[in-house]
């Protein structure tokens, strides 16, 4: 093959595991939600609080695996906030990608699409967010390194009231 073919063939690949990191995990035998079968993962230990921020609880987070040095992922967490105010994740950021958004994936004219969250992502009062996939996520862009299943990530959480937690994530393979 001639270079044009290799560089092709290379931007497909980084292509498709850009857009499988904001993906659900295909599954059979649940029908989850509005997503028609696909489950929609889980943390490690279903239920564990992991972190405390604030009035936030930071709930079962769990990064997706990834193979390719460069390539995206992605992490999921349920913010629960025992306060009576609201509060906003605002920023996330850390080493192991070159870019850390908080995005959400939305079906628009039955196309599934990505997109950064604009002004961050409300946790009412009294309430919680679930960020999982197929929904909201922190996104990482440009890993830094393969993310095996077994080892953790570290990211910072930042929050409008000006929280913010060091958070260890474990890396897991989609359910």
């Amino acid at each position: 093959m001639n270079k044009f073919m290799h560089w092709m063939t290379a931007a497909l690949v980084a292509a498709a595991l850009s857009i499988s990191a904001c993906q659900p995990a295909m599954s059979g035998g649940h029908a989850g939600g509005d997503m028609g079968g696909m489950e929609m993962g889980g943390g490690p230990n279903e239920g564990k609080v992991a972190a405390t921020v604030g009035g936030i609880e930071i709930v079962d987070p769990w990064a997706r695996a990834a193979a390719m040095e460069g390539g995206n992922s992605a992490i999921y967490m349920v913010l629960k906030n025992t306060s009576g105010t609201a509060d906003k994740l605002v920023a996330a950021s850390g080493e192991v990608a070159a870019a850390i958004e908080i995005h959400e994936t939305k079906m628009d004219n039955g196309v599934m699409q990505m997109q950064p969250v604009e002004g961050g992502l409300e946790v009412p009062a009294n309430g919680s967010v679930e960020l999982k996939p197929g929904g909201y996520h922190v996104m990482l862009i440009g890993l830094t390194k393969v993310l095996k299943a077994g080892e953790t990530v570290t990211v910072k959480l930042t929050f409008e009231s000006g929280a913010s937690v060091d958070l260890t994530v474990p890396v897991m393979e989609p359910k």
